[in-house]
């Protein structure tokens, strides 16, 4: 009887087991890596491509303004050149910006948030036109470049 009372208890317990089992939840995971290379991109664009000054008299001064923007997510370098006839017109760029040095891409602390393009704003001046000057048109070209190194 005691071996009876055995088997039926064991059979019991094997009972439980397999109905324990078969209600038990079953999970697993895993993982899947995403990658991505992000490049170092700048993109300069100037709020106009030509400057008229005009008919102008010698010994005269006008100004014009011209906006840079510079949109980048790396920190950059901007720079500018002065081509032409600069000299004989008395033709110069003045800037509240400092294109000599490494900019981060929210340049200054400015108002621009990251990835947001940064103004940098340039007054064109022909100063006292001089008299040397023989009349006719003249052109001269201000070329900006923007490198991330």
């Amino acid at each position: 009887m005691k071996k009876a009372m055995l088997v039926v208890l064991l059979a019991a317990i094997a009972l439980f087991a397999m109905v324990g089992t078969a209600h038990a939840a079953a999970s697993d995971a895993g993982t899947v890596t995403v990658n991505a290379s992000v490049n170092k991109m700048v993109v300069l664009t100037l709020s106009t491509a030509s400057v008229d000054f005009g008919a102008m008299d010698p010994g005269t001064s006008a100004t014009r303004s011209v906006t840079v923007y510079v949109q980048s997510n790396t920190p950059y370098r901007v720079l500018r050149s002065l081509d032409g006839t600069a000299a004989l017109l008395g033709f110069s760029v003045t800037t509240n910006s400092d294109f000599d040095g490494l900019h981060p891409f929210n340049a200054h602390g400015s108002a621009a948030a990251p990835g947001e393009p940064q103004a940098y704003p340039e007054t064109y001046k022909i100063t006292n036109l001089p008299w040397t000057t023989d009349s006719g048109t003249y052109a001269s070209y201000v070329s900006y470049t923007v490198t991330a190194p």
